[in-house]
């Protein structure tokens, strides 16, 4: 399954949102890259398991050179709800695969959010004292503080709200509006939304540049 030996970018939670996306344009481009699930009907030869709960014993048998991390717990009510149970994924998971992963010489990008901060102030400096609101917004700065010490080996990308046109919700609103119905959008959320395609092109050209901080 694994007899190309050339380095790869490893993209952890391949088969979400962001990590679908971003592992379908890195094949697109010819890079080399291989995906991780944690569903086992989805291993194949792009694909590896993974599960977040489980990674101290965890190793690719692809050569890595740049490994990014997209995976985890992100909805913001789960966490809330569950927080112990979401830290093991999202704080205690990650850190430890990330601090495993540049230990064996990988660089690391690690996608946080803006839900490190209140949302009080606007165009926040990359090293602003965090001040989350939420349980997803502390453990990602948690995972942040670890990182920080990874120096010149790591990147954090911070994702406001990451919208794209399949979404569910939108293509709701669409098909509802079209029929004539009445839709009742969020009165009381205020967001600065990106577009997937955004996203992804910013991801490959900090895996190009491999930049830091």
């Amino acid at each position: 399954m694994f007899g190309n030996q050339e380095k790869c970018t490893l993209v952890i939670g391949s088969d979400g949102l962001i990590g679908e996306a971003l592992m379908t344009q890195l094949q697109i481009t010819g890079k080399q890259v291989i995906g991780t699930t944690r569903r086992r009907n989805k291993v194949d030869g792009d694909h590896v398991y993974l599960d977040l709960e489980d990674v101290e014993s965890w190793k690719c048998q692809r050569p890595i050179d740049v490994a990014v991390v997209c995976a985890g717990v992100t909805k913001l009510h789960t966490c809330r709800r569950n927080p112990v149970e979401t830290a093991r994924v999202n704080v205690l998971g990650v850190t430890l695969l990330m601090k495993n992963l540049v230990a064996k010489g990988v660089y690391v990008i690690f996608l946080s959010s803006n839900q490190v901060f209140d949302g009080s102030i606007p165009f926040q400096e990359p090293h602003a004292p965090f001040s989350p609101k939420t349980k997803y917004g502390v453990q990602k700065a948690e995972v942040e503080k670890e990182i920080s010490k990874f120096k010149d080996s790591a990147c954090i990308v911070r994702l406001t709200k990451v919208l794209y046109s399949k979404s569910p919700l939108i293509i709701g609103w669409i098909n509802s509006m079209q029929k004539g119905k009445t839709i009742h959008p969020f009165s009381d959320m205020v967001m600065a939304p990106v577009s997937l395609p955004f996203v992804v092109q910013v991801i490959c050209k900090v895996i190009a540049e491999k930049l830091n901080g």
